[in-house]
């Protein structure tokens, strides 16, 4: 008896896409440095570039916790936007998801002087959501791009220059 011929192809998933293996990559090595509650070392410009490259193709929200000029503190007027997105990345769906949380200033001061302290404010939210939602810290990645990507390019010293944004990597910690 012969057994009979098969009349569909294999439902396997297709060829994998090389981008999203190389994003994955990335983003699992920086990952690999901020396994601590405080990262290792800052991302580099090249990294940084990078980091925005993935982004800009990744679903992202420039969130309200706003700073003060040449502060990196969380103040109480961001407590309640930083509660909801502590609650929405503990929801189980984002489990295991990874998320940059990049930080930015105003163009006020010097690009050195701005880029650390985008880290600081990157860092802060990273830390506050490690400390009061107990987020996996390798899942959280602090990234500081200073004064290079202003939100309002037209007004560079405004207040929402100086903000935070969080976008899904869609790269899953391997568990």
């Amino acid at each position: 008896m012969r057994s009979p011929s098969r009349l569909t192809r294999s439902f396997g998933s297709a060829a994998p896409d090389p981008r999203a293996a190389a994003d994955k990559q990335f983003v699992d090595a920086l990952r690999s440095r901020s396994i601590a509650v405080e990262p290792v070392a800052p991302p580099t410009a090249a990294e940084r570039e990078q980091v925005y490259a993935i982004a800009s193709a990744r679903p992202a929200i420039d969130l309200e916790i706003l700073f003060e000029s040449g502060s990196a503190g969380i103040g109480a007027k961001a407590a309640p936007m930083l509660a909801a997105l502590g609650q929405a990345l503990s929801r189980p769906e984002f489990r295991g998801e990874v998320f940059f949380i990049n930080g930015y200033t105003d163009a006020k001061g010097s690009a050195g002087v701005n880029q650390k302290l985008s880290q600081r404010r990157a860092e802060a939210v990273r830390r506050a959501l490690i400390d009061q939602f107990r987020l996996p810290p390798d899942t959280l990645i602090a990234v500081g791009f200073g004064k290079e990507r202003l939100k309002n390019p037209a007004h560079p010293l405004a207040a929402e220059n100086r903000r935070v944004q969080i976008v899904n990597t869609t790269v899953t910690a391997a568990r």
